[in-house]
This record gives C-alpha cells, structure tokens and sequence, in this order.
C-alpha cells in the first residue's frame, strides 16, 4: 500500500490458514477507514507545526523588540559609564564584567530570536543542545557552577517539545545557580518511546525539604507531566516526566 511516498504493510494473521473472500471485502473495508483517519492525523499534525512556525516567527520578532532592545540600551549606559570610570577606580572592573555580561546576553538573545525566526531548523539538537551549553557556560561564568549535560534520544523529540524542554531545563539551571548553594550539577534529558525524563541535579548534601518548583511544574503539568523532588545519593533531583 502507498500512502504519500512511502510503502505501508499491513500484517494480517488469524487463526485458520486461509481467508476467503467475505474476508478479504471485510478487510477492504477495513483499510477504507483506516487510511482517511491517519490522513487527518498527518493533515492535523502538519497544520499544528505551521501554526508552531508562524508563532516562532513572530515570538522571534517580538522577543527581538521587548527583550534584545532593552539589553542594548543598558549595554550603551554601562560602556559609557565604564568610560566615565577613571583606571584607578576600585568598580571599573565590576563595570566592565557587568558589560560584558550584557553584551554576551544581546548575543544570545539575538541567536535565540534567529532560531525561532527560522522556524527551528537545527531540529531538536539545534534547539536543546547548543542553547543549553552556552546557559551552562554562563552558570560556571558568572555563578562559578559546573554543570554536566546528558542528551539521550532527543533526535525524536519533535520542535515544539524540544522548546517546551529548553524552557523548563532553563528554569532549572537558574533555579541551581540563584537558589542553591551548590557548585556542581546535572542536567539530563532522555528521551524514549515512553516519553522524555528530565533530571535537574544539585550537590546539596542537606536533606531536602518538601518544596516543588512552581514555574517547572506549570511547565510539566501543561506538557501532561509529573514533577517529583527527592534527595539521592548526597544531591537533591528535581525530575519531571512527560508521557509521549
């Protein structure tokens, strides 16, 4: 059978050895019916990846006018303030860490808004792996947290998912580095045909206390997942399931 492009199969078996001919016009029904309905699901499926295209694209537009305009602006006031600055004063150097911050955020934020813009085309590596890293690299930077990143399966993950990922792993990450005292962490993301697990990972050697992310968790319950905190072997780990 044909079904745009590709070959399909479809295995029949049944008791008996043979079928007759009441049974082959049963099956010819059959797949009368069945062929429309994964019709629809494709078409449905289609339609909902251009309607994620278009808002990336205008989330990209947006995102460039509320957030990377502001940063370039307080990059231009701390350049000239780091200019006012005379060599022997004791904030220069404050001053230019705090410049070079913002500068390297305008870049990241305008390579995040190009992505969207592009509709995502680097696939689920492009929009997990590459924008993870640089937040990773940031974290050891400016909080001095070594964080470890593990990627299993996310080839599978489809764009709007791997988005949804980034912004509940980024949640975490800073949750680390703002909420935590500790100094090195995991993320891990794996993927599976079962779903995708996030592990969020800190060296807290404390017990934790009962607490729950409330942004993760809205992240988690609006992808149809569960979220649990626990302690393990010396690290607390914020873990969130997502059912495929």
């Amino acid at each position: 059978m044909n079904f745009r492009s590709t070959t399909a199969r479809v295995f029949i078996s049944a008791g008996r050895r043979q079928f007759d001919t009441n049974d082959a016009i049963f099956l010819e029904l059959i797949v009368s019916q069945v062929v429309p309905a994964i019709e629809n699901v494709y078409l449905l499926d289609r339609l909902g990846s251009l309607a994620a295209l278009r808002e990336r694209r205008t989330m990209g537009h947006d995102l460039h006018d509320s957030a990377v305009q502001p940063y370039i602006g307080l990059n231009a006031r701390l350049s000239a303030l780091r200019r006012k600055a005379g060599a022997d004063n004791p904030l220069r150097s404050d001053i230019e860490d705090l410049a070079n911050m913002s500068a390297q955020v305008i870049a990241d934020l305008r390579h995040f808004a190009a992505g969207f813009q592009r509709g995502g085309n680097g696939g689920a590596k492009g929009l997990l792996d590459a924008p993870l890293r640089r937040q990773l690299l940031r974290a050891r930077q400016w909080y001095g947290v070594e964080i470890d990143l593990e990627l299993q399966g996310s080839a599978a993950i489809g764009d709007r998912l791997s988005v949804a990922l980034l912004q509940l792993t980024q949640e975490g990450i800073s949750n680390i580095c703002k909420h935590t005292k500790a100094r090195r962490a995991m993320v891990s993301i794996d993927c599976d045909k079962t779903g995708v697990r996030v592990e969020i990972i800190n060296d807290s050697a404390q017990p934790v206390s009962a607490f729950t992310p409330r942004s993760i968790l809205r992240r988690a319950l609006a992808l149809g997942g569960t979220i649990a905190v626990f302690h393990r072997a010396g690290a607390t780990v914020v873990q969130v399931d997502i059912p495929a």
